[in-house]
């Protein structure tokens, strides 16, 4: 599950991951004994340090390699531990023709879907890429 986070000037977050080099939305995986708006708020705060509450689902996203589902969920920012140390190797906050330049296509297009109005996007892709419809 990932995390759509706005900020001013129409900006979105995103995270360099450690692991891949690549930029991302904030987010990771949903654990046992946890809610899935618990795991929202767990993972961004483990990436980031900031706190957030999820607003609304704005997508779901299959990989059709991994066989992997993602949810993605707007959220309102109401906090930060400044302090902690974070796994993401760096945040920055992106317009988002800087989120189409920096990100794959499948990242980008479900961070921005996430700012799009109207209902959840259902949506698959093949690793990086977006699926043909």
């Amino acid at each position: 599950m990932s995390a759509a986070i706005p900020g001013d000037g129409n900006r979105l977050l995103a995270v360099c991951r450690h692991d891949t080099d690549r930029w991302d939305a904030p987010g990771g995986y949903l654990e046992r004994d946890e809610t899935v708006e618990e795991a929202v708020g767990r993972t961004v705060w483990e990436k980031t340090g900031l706190l957030v509450r999820p607003v609304i689902l704005t997508g779901v996203y299959k990989d059709m390699d991994k066989g992997e589902v993602a949810l993605v969920f707007r959220c309102s920012l109401i906090g930060n531990d400044v302090d902690r140390r974070v796994e993401a190797a760096a945040g920055r906050w992106l317009t988002a023709d800087e989120v189409l330049a920096l990100m794959d296509d499948a990242s980008a297009e479900r961070l921005l879907d996430a700012v799009r109005l109207g209902p959840p996007k259902i949506r698959s892709y093949n690793g990086a890429r977006l699926a043909e419809h």
